[in-house]
């Protein structure tokens, strides 16, 4: 049951190492901020926590940077949902941001401020050595690699992938999964653009295995829209829970084109030149432009003119579609990078990595043929999140920043 405002949570543990935060009246975290990213499955920093430390607690309790010795542990309870998040991480840096000049010194000459930084246990682990010849799916293959290396989280995968041979010699964990990444070929799916990462849900964490058009199938976990009265006896606490507090849209995503039109010539947003050959036909182009784009192609390596890796299937003694599948994947990838924005919400607990969401903005009063930001009412894939949590002075105090994906699969460019 709910029993605060949107945006207000309480911090129930914070320890580092063997240093509690929450309870050591000689310590204070002014905020910190978490990202996630559907692109990382080890997480390369991903946590960032600013502490003032007078009394020099960091160093009498050997808070170093050893990630062995000091993992980090962060809950906090939403006030609003009553939901309780956690994470876990391992220590990445240490920085004293002391200057030398003394201006931080406060009566001790022991006060310092501090940035630490964190990452998934994973980043660590993944850089061991591994010397192996694999038979079968790389999902199962991806599986047995997070055992290997140490891993206690699930594994969830879907949907299977094709059966390969697979090769590697003397390389860390983390370069496989990379090589993975790129040759996957899923069973039954029509994109195969694979995605890996790390997702935490109710303090539990877990690697996802999917592919990009499975995630977009899914049902949205929130109504998001922009509100002008929410600071009005109009708006009730769900209002504001849903309420977009920034939006940047870019300028691509309202004309995003159908699956089967990816590989026509694109609209220029920047100097408003169409370069598509039906345009060519009907007309000159116009005269003087500022700036016209290369041509882009969804069939080409991620829709830049680079060349397309071509896998040798013939030398392989598993039989397997991995060179149809990155032709695939790239027309996909390029189509659904056509649209892309980035909006900042109260905390909201349902929404997280992978996730699909519903955006509903207001259309202009003054409507046009267009809509006005009625093209802006899609669905789309939270594709990366910010967690920032601020001082509990300021309000909202908990946010998240989505970094999110509209991608038309369907005839006429509708997601699902």
């Amino acid at each position: 049951m709910a029993r605060g405002i949107p945006g207000q949570i309480t911090i129930t543990n914070f320890t580092i190492g063997s240093l509690n935060l929450v309870s050591d009246p000689k310590v204070f975290f002014h905020g910190f901020e978490i990202f996630e990213n559907i692109t990382d499955p080890f997480g390369h920093p991903v946590a960032e926590f600013n502490i003032s430390d007078p009394d020099d607690k960091l160093n009498k309790n050997r808070i170093t940077g050893s990630y062995d010795e000091n993992p980090i542990s962060i809950s906090f309870r939403n006030e609003y949902t009553g939901d309780t998040q956690s994470f876990q991480f391992k220590m990445y840096s240490v920085d004293d941001l002391t200057d030398g000049a003394g201006v931080n010194n406060r009566g001790s000459l022991h006060s310092k401020d501090w940035k630490v930084k964190a990452v998934q246990p994973e980043l660590y682990l993944s850089q061991k050595i591994k010397e192996k010849t694999y038979n079968g799916p790389t999902t199962k293959h991806v599986e047995d690699m997070f055992k290997e290396m140490g891993s206690d989280k699930q594994v969830n995968s879907d949907p299977s992938s094709e059966p390969r041979d697979i090769n590697y010699n003397g390389e860390k964990y983390i370069n496989h999964v990379k090589n993975i990444v790129s040759e996957h070929k899923a069973v039954g799916d029509p994109s195969s653009a694979y995605t890996l990462f790390q997702r935490w849900t109710n303090g539990k964490p877990e690697i996802i295995q999917s592919t990009y058009y499975k995630l977009l199938q899914q049902s949205p976990v929130a109504t998001l829209t922009e509100r002008t009265d929410i600071n009005t006896s109009r708006a009730s606490a769900e209002d504001i829970q849903n309420n977009i507090i920034y939006s940047k849209f870019s300028p691509s995503w309202s004309f995003n084109r159908p699956m089967e039109n990816t590989v026509k010539r694109s609209f220029n947003l920047s100097t408003f030149n169409v370069t598509d050959e039906k345009y060519k036909q009907q007309g000159p182009k116009p005269k003087n432009p500022a700036w016209i784009r290369p041509a882009t192609y969804a069939d080409e390596n991620g829709g830049n003119s680079g060349s397309i890796i071509i896998q040798d299937k013939i030398n392989n003694s598993q039989p397997h579609n991995t060179a149809d599948g990155i032709v695939e994947k790239n027309k996909f990838m390029a189509h659904m990078s056509q649209g892309e924005a980035i909006i900042e919400i109260p905390a909201n607990p349902k929404i997280t990595l992978g996730s699909m969401v519903r955006l509903q903005i207001p259309k202009k009063t003054d409507d046009n043929a267009l809509g006005g930001e009625g093209q802006m009412n899609e669905e789309a894939l939270v594709v990366a999140i910010r967690h920032i949590i601020r001082p509990d002075t300021q309000q909202p105090r908990y946010t998240m920043v989505l970094h999110l994906a509209k991608g038309g699969m369907e005839k006429g460019g509708s997601t699902a």
